[in-house]
């Protein structure tokens, strides 16, 4: 395993957490880059969007091609699942 593959696996890990949290952040930051300038803030706001599909294709690319189902567990113990 490459580096590369490394960083895409521990991405794919987190990206359950990291396609609610990146929105929520890009949010609460949207204002902050609006007192700047309006095109730095749309600017900001598009890269939010793309970084996002990009968490939520890398997972949807994972489920439809390797079949695995992700649950993420925020704050405590892994999760059981059974069926």
């Amino acid at each position: 395993m490459n580096g590369a593959e490394g960083i895409l696996d521990y991405l794919l890990l987190h990206s359950p957490a990291l396609i609610v949290a990146i929105p929520l952040l890009g949010a609460f930051l949207t204002p902050l880059f609006g007192k700047i300038h309006n095109k730095v803030r749309n600017s900001f706001v598009i890269f939010i969007v793309i970084l996002t599909s990009f968490f939520s294709f890398l997972l949807v690319h994972d489920v439809l091609v390797n079949g695995n189902i992700h649950t993420y567990v925020f704050g405590g113990s892994s999760a059981l699942t059974e069926g």
